[in-house]
């Protein structure tokens, strides 16, 4: 069982005073308090060289350097074994000295942060973590998750940047146009840079790959997405809706559900359409269900059903609604 006073050795601790006196050592010659104090001899000047030597050393006894993902890149965003308190030693060792004192300081901990990865930084848009790995000539990892995720993260600029360092082809990948109508701006610009530039080769954008996408971005909302793959001249739309309308009445995608029935395209739904809607409390999805024109695809026993709801406002419209329409309360 370790001891009370086991932080007294840890260096990094403050130490109150009297255990700093008992580790001092005693000179008796000096107790009489006539006696002069010597000062000791200044310290000569420590190399910077040394310094860095010493904090790189520390570096690497910190965490291994984050290896590439190779081909095992796979959505969600990635995450390294690195815990939060190597992440914060490492940030204290690399502002230790001034950047331009010690190169390889830097170096060695933009190699162990999972933000300064190919992989995070395309995520996140960082340009400047980008050109400074360009800068210290590390090499150019990982290059299709990086794509993959600079698409994800809606960063056009991104794009540009690997596209003008990476010698054609491109490795681009299948699921680039679902990323890109997955994208968390909701937004098309990285749809539109895939489609125009001219790189996706032909069996990876299609009417049947952008149907794929666009059942993503039916199911996160994404109407933008939608209005502009109708516009768009690249490729042919899809014939079909293949995901539904159920996805997004349970997420309360009202415009993406009013884009789907002005589109002129055959649509598919489910009772889970108006169920998911109700027990999630989307009464705005409701109304727009009753006033769509599309035929109510209802719960076999509605009374039944009803009666198991718990929020009082969608209880009150399917009332309404039941009262309108002379159906269930047999």
């Amino acid at each position: 069982m370790s001891s009370s006073n086991d932080h007294n050795h840890d260096p990094a601790h403050d130490q109150d005073g009297d255990h700093v006196q008992n580790k001092l050592p005693t000179d008796h010659a000096n107790n009489d308090p006539h006696t002069p104090v010597v000062p000791p001899p200044p310290m000569a000047d420590f190399p910077v060289e040394i310094i860095e030597q010493i904090l790189v050393h520390a570096i690497r006894r910190i965490s291994n350097p984050l290896a590439p993902l190779g081909m095992r890149f796979q959505w969600p965003l990635p995450t390294w074994p690195v815990s939060s308190t190597s992440i914060d030693q490492l940030r204290q060792l690399l502002h230790v000295l001034p950047a331009d004192w010690s190169p390889r300081v830097t170096c060695a901990a933009f190699l162990r942060f999972p933000h300064c990865t190919p992989v995070l930084a395309s995520f996140r848009g960082r340009l400047d973590l980008l050109a400074m790995r360009e800068k210290l000539a590390f090499p150019l990892t990982d290059i299709r998750g990086a794509l993959y995720c600079a698409t994800r993260g809606g960063h056009v600029t991104v794009l540009d940047w690997w596209r003008a360092r990476v010698p054609d082809p491109l490795p681009v990948s299948w699921n680039l146009v679902e990323a890109a109508c997955a994208c968390v701006t909701g937004e098309p610009a990285t749809l539109d840079w895939w489609l125009a530039s001219g790189i996706l080769v032909p069996e990876f954008i299609d009417d049947v790959v952008l149907g794929y996408g666009l059942d993503v971005a039916t199911r996160m909302g994404h109407a933008r997405v939608l209005e502009y793959a109708a516009r768009q001249e690249y490729v042919q739309m899809p014939r079909e809706h293949m995901g539904g309308l159920d996805a997004p009445s349970a997420g309360g995608f009202v415009e993406v559900l009013e884009w789907w029935r002005k589109s002129g395209m055959p649509v598919t739904y489910s009772t889970r359409a108006l169920t998911a809607a109700s027990e999630a409390g989307h009464v705005h999805v409701l109304e727009w269900w009753g006033k769509s024109g599309l035929q109510l695809k209802l719960p076999r026993d509605l009374d039944a059903w009803v009666g198991k709801l718990t929020d009082p406002k969608v209880v009150a419209w399917w009332d309404a609604w039941r009262e309108r329409n002379g159906a269930g309360k047999s």
